[in-house]
């Protein structure tokens, strides 16, 4: 955990209308509309995709949200999929990340030597059930990876 790690856990610094509060220092993205909050942290509207986050709060408003969303449907997915990425483009679903974050995963700190996952299990059985995307949608998330890579900035770790 990073510093203030306690204090920015007690999310009364984020607006009313926040849904997700993303925590974690890991991947790439446009630093746009900062707001400045607590302990030398600024807090920016997610506006691409995130897979794989381990480190996130969902707020009251956003747990309600959710649930309404997900209600008698049927979870073939991985939640942090619908949350980072499906729903990301829905109008009225805010989410921020801190920045820098207060946890970061091992594979992002020692890449060379991370500790053994016990979740990849799980992840390779999620991963066959994932939806298969079309010819026009592959490109366009190409794309879209390229201009994160080349343009996106790393979240930091603090």
């Amino acid at each position: 955990m990073g510093e203030n790690a306690k204090e920015l856990l007690e999310v009364d610094y984020i607006s009313d209308d926040i849904h997700v509060l993303k925590l974690e220092a890991n991947g790439k993205m446009f630093f746009k509309q900062p707001k400045s909050v607590k302990c030398d942290r600024n807090v920016y509207p997610m506006t691409v995709k995130q897979s794989g986050c381990a480190g996130y709060t969902v707020t009251a408003k956003g747990a309600k949200y959710l649930l309404e969303l997900v209600k008698n449907k049927p979870l073939d997915v991985a939640v942090d999929s619908l949350v980072f990425e499906d729903f990301l483009h829905f109008k009225d679903y805010k989410i921020v990340q801190l920045s820098p974050g207060i946890c970061v995963q091992d594979f992002v700190l020692h890449p060379d030597n991370p500790f053994e996952s016990s979740l990849q299990e799980g992840r390779d059985r999620v991963h066959g059930n994932q939806r298969k995307f079309s010819i026009l949608e592959k490109i366009k998330n190409e794309f879209g990876r390229v201009k994160i890579k080349m343009f996106g900035k790393q979240v930091p770790f603090k």
